[in-house]
């Protein structure tokens, strides 16, 4: 019970302008990760085409976007929650939730479904470079 009361008094004192800048940074680093920096190389190790990403349209991408818009406040949220809870910087507890939580979860794209290497790698690191992004916008909040 007191974990619920807890989490209720976070999320009525939670600043909701600073997650959703920070999701809308989150958002961004996604486009520039898995497109001008990584993008070829993350089709390559995906085994899409450039030809198949040329039929998806804009309205396909919808859904996708909705969801990866939820997930990146849900993690700011839980960025913020950690930080809070742990009481140290946010920084710190965007490492501790990508070592604990995604580091070695993600694993097993590589181990099961027999994806490259560097796609576990594209996509681990991109998940931490997004943690410190969240982070980092978030500390001009809190």
């Amino acid at each position: 019970m007191e974990l619920i009361r807890i989490t209720f008094l976070l999320l009525l004192q939670l600043n909701y302008v600073a997650v959703v800048v920070a999701a809308i940074a989150a958002f961004v680093l996604g486009f520039l990760w898995y497109g001008p920096i990584f993008g070829k190389k993350w089709m390559k190790y995906s085994g899409i085409s450039a030809e198949s990403m040329k039929k998806v349209s804009h309205k396909d991408m919808i859904g996708p976007y909705a969801v990866t818009f939820l997930t990146a406040f849900i993690e700011a949220t839980f960025l913020l929650f950690f930080a809070l809870i742990l009481q140290t910087q946010l920084w710190h507890a965007a490492v501790l939730i990508w070592f604990g939580f995604i580091l070695f979860s993600s694993m097993g794209i590589v181990f099961w479904d027999n994806k490259p290497w560097g796609l576990y790698f594209i996509n681990v690191g991109y998940r931490l470079v997004n943690l410190l992004v969240m982070g980092f916008v978030l500390s001009f909040f809190y």
